[in-house]
């Protein structure tokens, strides 16, 4: 295989609309590679395009026959994990980067064109900028590696069987990624993996499993290089850009693989309870605000996102429906779920049932400018109005919200800089050197003592904390804070770790509550796990991550002592 020149150039940049490159969409590249052997080559390689000598793209190869070619035209995309500063930039493309195909030669699958990047220059942050981390170092970070799904080690690799993979990153900064970004996996410096992600909130963990590299990669007997690269396109601006890689050294025989142990015996889950029928309900996905959102179609905020509302303006509704159990609906009939608006129906919609076992169904309405005066008014969800579907539960099948339409004209405009004077700071935080908040653990029974209010003050301290981690106000980010006493923050954070325990396999949901309940009068959330098995310490990950999204949608946060 090698660049076909039959057509003009094997690699063309070019913009569809003309002109220079400014806007990332602007960028689409044409290519085209041939056949020029004997035999006809089946499709098991790849094409890859780099950027900088940065992956930017991996197409899956077809087959070939001799003197035949073939081509991709106006691929786009390139640039969506790339932050380019204006010049000369290198496009590239290889084929069968992992030599998968026997070749006569591999010397000539490379080709490389130049295109200039006009767009903007990428502004540097400035000291005072609070940055996000991806982090490979520390923590439950690295790569584990072995012939068994679950493992807590590496090791025990053979040529004969899977290598199961499992990969973690942490973003180790209260600033959460909104960007697109690339983890890259390299096995003796070839790219063999490439992973693409769309952010990630700040504290949180990419678990990244994989085990397909005997299909990206002929893997031999002996000692082989892994190693992880976290964003190597440099599409994130961190804080700390030299802790990004992992690299392990490993070692594959030839023998049999090592079978996967036993699982391990539970601590005492109890039985759930048995599922026979679907469940609809409304429901908070990941991200949204609540289980019924209001946003003007204007202001272009995402789906379940909340914002502010005029009267005079059109309103976009979104909902969401979840199957809350076990069961899928693949066996019933289609189903309506019907809003209201003041107990007027404004619209039904009509769903279909399907695999859905713990899935959603999201969709949205408009409600017309002029359509309802200023003030509160009510939105009802009403599910499976007809009782199409038989449910284990039928009580729970509808739900409703108050919204405030404001009156005048919708405005768009972005609210004011938030910020704090070192005055207020120094008040918010005051009680921090006045009070040791020691005063709840005296037994107020029979003791003539009246405890002093403290919540506030807490709310305050965090308040002003929370600022000076990421520059914004607590009170406008949509989290409830909670302040419990420690046996009710257990059973927080316990019900927390049990998210979603009805919808799990058996073996998970074995697994998780041991995980859930192993736990003894800790503070928070966050609990230093050792490398106890893999199984164990995704449960810890899901369990405690899951605590830890209460920042980007609606929820709770439970604090104890």
């Amino acid at each position: 295989m090698q660049p076909y020149f039959g057509n003009g150039q094997p690699v063309r940049v070019r913009n569809p609309q003309g002109g220079p490159f400014v806007e990332k969409s602007d960028l689409v590249v044409d290519f085209f590679v041939t056949n020029a052997g004997g035999g006809t080559i089946t499709g098991d390689y790849f094409i890859d395009l780099y950027i900088d000598d940065s992956i930017a793209q991996r197409y899956n190869g077809i087959d070939i026959q001799p003197d035949h070619f073939i081509f991709i035209e106006g691929g786009t995309g390139l640039l969506d994990v790339f932050q380019l500063e204006p010049g000369e930039h290198e496009v590239k493309l290889v084929i069968d980067p992992a030599n998968l195909v026997p070749e006569l030669s591999d010397g000539d699958n490379t080709h490389s064109t130049n295109f200039t990047w006009d767009g903007p220059a990428i502004p540097a942050p400035l000291p005072t900028d609070r940055l996000p981390n991806l982090s490979l170092t520390g923590g439950l970070t690295g790569i584990t590696a072995a012939p068994f799904e679950g493992a807590s080690i590496s090791g025990g690799l053979s040529t004969k069987g899977v290598t199961y993979f499992s990969f973690s990153v942490l973003n180790d900064s209260p600033i959460s990624i909104t960007h697109d970004f690339n983890l890259s996996v390299m096995f003796d410096d070839v790219l063999v993996h490439n992973a693409h992600y769309t952010g990630l909130i700040g504290g949180e963990y990419i678990s990244l499993e994989w085990a397909d590299l005997t299909s990206a990669v002929h893997v031999t007997p002996g000692e082989h290089t892994v190693k992880l690269v976290a964003d190597p396109d440099g599409a994130i601006t961190e804080s700390d850009e030299s802790d990004n890689t992992a690299e392990i050294t490993l070692i594959w025989g030839t023998g049999d693989p090592i079978p996967a142990p036993a699982d391990a015996v539970s601590l005492g889950a109890p039985i759930r309870e048995v599922q026979v029928l679907t469940n609809l309900t409304g429901a908070t996905p990941y991200g949204w605000d609540a289980a019924i959102s209001e946003r003007s179609v204007s202001e272009g905020l995402g789906i379940g996102n909340d914002g502010d509302i005029w009267a005079s303006a059109d309103t976009t509704i979104s909902f969401a429906i979840r199957n809350s159990s076990r069961v899928n609906s693949a066996d019933s009939g289609s189903f309506s779920a019907q809003i209201y608006l003041n107990d007027e129906l404004i619209e039904t919609i009509n769903l279909e049932p399907g695999n859905d076992a713990g899935d959603f169904w999201t969709q949205s309405v408009v409600i017309p400018a002029g359509s309802v005066d200023p003030g509160e008014h009510l939105l009802k969800l009403v599910l499976d109005s007809e009782d199409d579907i038989l449910e284990a539960n039928e009580e729970d099948n509808s739900l409703g919200r108050w919204f405030e339409f404001l009156p005048g004209e919708a405005d768009s405009s972005s609210p004011p800089a938030f910020g704090f004077t070192d005055e207020q700071l120094s008040e918010l935080l005051a009680p921090l050197t006045e009070s040791a908040f020691t005063d709840q653990v005296i037994a107020i029974v029979g003791s003539g003592f009246d405890l002093p209010e403290w919540s506030s003050d807490i709310e305050n301290i965090g308040r002003a904390g929370y600022y000076l981690l990421t520059n914004r106000d607590l009170e406008a980010e949509r989290v409830v804070m909670h302040l419990l006493p420690h046996d009710q923050f257990i059973a927080a954070s316990f019900s927390t770790c049990m998210d979603d325990f009805f919808l799990l396999p058996d073996p998970t949901y074995i697994t998780t509550y041991d995980a859930c309940t192993s736990f003894r009068g800790e503070i928070g959330f966050q609990v230093p796990l050792e490398r106890q098995g893999a199984r164990l310490r995704r449960s810890w990950r899901i369990a405690y991550q899951d605590a830890r999204r209460v920042l980007p949608r609606a929820g709770s946060c439970a604090s104890g002592s």
